[in-house]
């Protein structure tokens, strides 16, 4: 059982919290509205579809006090649901996201976001602000835009899994990334000190914000878009 949720708009929490734990995932893309509207996918596991429609029906999504999340029966052997939630907020939104297994997006952003997953990838898109956070198992999927960050910074990280850093051509930045146990990969002349080996701490253009990307196991591969 599949069903799409839409909710009416809600005005901005400060910060806006979102836990699409334990099997959701979570994608946030800014607007340029001044209000939040939350879409959440119910899908419903049973023996039966009735059963499944009966499970659904109870699952609710709940908003209050700037958090977003779902309620629903604990699981039943075989049955049991799994709720992701699709987020528009205002772009200077400041964002806390938590999922287990489950995968995170975040697009036209230029706010503080601070995200925690366990078995899932991210992707991170035209991007600014503060954007802190790591998974365990996934990968990190990052498209800078423009010519430098707009705001704090970026500090990223997986233990298990690749990272790849997409750049425009004459970005600035400061850029640091590495990985423990794997292949480091860049398509674009940079100026360094010293042996890069599996870590890369460099200044590319004029500077700017840091560009923290990191890996324990995995390959990095940085490129100009």
């Amino acid at each position: 059982m599949d069903a799409l949720r839409t909710g009416a708009p809600l005005p901005p929490p400060d910060p806006l919290r979102v836990d699409a734990s334990p099997n959701g995932g979570i994608g946030v893309q800014g607007w340029d509205r001044n209000e939040v509207a939350i879409r959440s996918r119910v899908v419903a596991y049973a023996e039966s579809e009735q059963e499944a429609r009966r499970l659904a029906s109870q699952v609710r999504i709940e908003t209050a006090g700037g958090e977003i999340s779902a309620r629903g029966p604990d699981r039943d052997g075989d049955s049991y649901f799994v709720v992701s939630f699709e987020l528009n907020v205002p772009q200077q939104s400041n964002v806390t996201m938590k999922t287990v297994n489950g995968g995170i997006s975040v697009r036209d952003l230029r706010g503080t976001v601070d995200f925690d997953a366990v078995n899932g990838g991210v992707r991170l898109e035209n991007v600014g602000g503060e954007i802190r956070g790591e998974t365990n198992n996934g990968g990190l999927s990052i498209d800078l835009t423009g010519d430098r960050w707009e705001g704090t910074g970026l500090d990223v990280e997986t233990h298990n899994g690749g990272v790849r850093l997409n750049l425009p051509a004459n970005y600035s930045a400061e850029l640091e990334t590495g990985t423990t146990n794997g292949r480091l990969n860049v398509d674009f002349p940079i100026t360094v000190q010293g042996t890069i080996g599996k870590r890369l701490h460099t200044t590319l253009g004029a500077g700017g914000p840091k560009i923290r990307a990191m890996t324990y196991n995995g390959g990095v591969s940085i490129r100009q878009q």
